[in-house]
């Protein structure tokens, strides 16, 4: 069981060192599939800077900086076909992209806890907004190690500091 842990463990620093989300905006992770980080094919007719004329509070320059600048809007709002489009849209879920990550997510604590029916941290919650969202390695991102400790206790503030360094050991 020991060994189990362990080497669960190290598969969970290697991808937080490595990914950023786990499961859709909605709380609940999408479908575990094969691969990670397969971005569907985004409509070629729609390019940011069309939705950076409604959608101003995107903050183009921050967008292009975060983990997901390189993509298309549309490669997460896959059902945006047109300009304008519909007002409301399908939620995207991190999850058809973030497979891998998903799947741990769905394993980890958090995940248990919203499966059945508690509130518990999902993507966003401990990544940040969305369209602002920064690789785990640069310093300024949330889930950055050295800024996990303040993340954890935004919603772990009153917990004892052992439970927060066996949950700091979990993503360090």
């Amino acid at each position: 069981m020991l060994l189990r842990r362990k080497f669960l463990l190290t598969i969970c620093l290697t991808l937080a060192c490595s990914f950023q989300t786990k499961a859709d905006n909605t709380g609940m992770p999408s479908a575990p599939a094969a691969s990670t980080a397969n971005h569907p094919a985004p409509s070629p007719k729609i390019q940011n800077d069309d939705c950076f004329l409604c959608h101003d509070t995107m903050h183009a320059e921050k967008f292009s900086r975060s983990a997901h600048g390189g993509h298309l809007c549309t490669s997460c709002h896959s059902d945006i076909h047109e300009i304008p489009h519909e007002d409301k849209l399908v939620p995207v879920k991190c999850g058809e992209c973030h497979r891998l990550e998903s799947d741990i997510y769905t394993a980890s604590d958090h995940g248990i806890a919203l499966k059945s029916g508690l509130p518990a941290a999902a993507c966003l919650d401990c990544h940040g907004e969305p369209h602002q969202i920064l690789g785990s390695r640069r310093e300024d991102s949330p889930v950055n190690r050295v800024n996990i400790a303040e993340t954890c206790a935004k919603c772990h503030e009153d917990e004892k500091k052992w439970h927060l360094l066996i949950c700091l050991r979990k993503h360090l």
